[in-house]
């Protein structure tokens, strides 16, 4: 839980999610190191402590040995105004990124200032929407690098739509 807190605190978001009336459940992974965290109202929470179900309430994100958050979470965390590291793509970037490719530089039209190499970070298309999370190749300075892939995508949203057709 204090590495949920302290990443909490770095994005600048612990307070929101010390205020919200919901709770976050951990839920221990059996067979991996990887923990699945989920957002969950107090009285589904008393109700999944009791009962143990397979998931409950929102996916948030999975703890390991560092937190990294899923699309919902992301999405969570961004709408709350919160300082997440983030690329903006043009729409042949978003086009890309959605059929789970990888992030051009010359497809990044903003970035964060603070982005660092090796970092997760959120991909958003033009309109601000959290379309992926990715992790940067490369620092801000050469993120914007024509030619070369610069954001590693992790999991997108077209993924959900791709894993359809399995």
């Amino acid at each position: 839980m204090t590495l949920l807190k302290r990443c909490y605190s770095k994005l600048g978001c612990f307070e929101y999610f010390q205020q919200c009336s919901n709770r976050i459940l951990i839920k221990d992974g059996s067979n991996t190191k990887r923990r699945e965290v989920y957002l969950i109202s107090e009285s589904a929470c008393e109700l999944a402590i009791s009962v143990k179900p397979a998931h409950a309430g929102i996916l948030i994100g999975h703890l390991g040995n560092r937190f990294i958050p899923s699309l919902e979470g992301a999405g969570i965390v961004y709408k709350a105004g919160c300082k997440l590291p983030f690329v903006t793509v043009n729409e042949n970037g978003e086009r890309l990124v959605l059929y789970g490719r990888d992030v051009f530089g010359q497809s990044i039209i903003d970035a964060s200032i603070d982005v660092r190499s090796n970092q997760n970070l959120v991909v958003l298309n033009n309109k601000l929407e959290i379309i992926a999370i990715g992790r940067a190749r490369y620092p801000n300075r050469l993120l914007f690098k024509e030619g070369s892939i610069t954001v590693i995508n992790l999991l997108d949203v077209g993924y959900y739509l791709r894993l359809q057709d399995d």
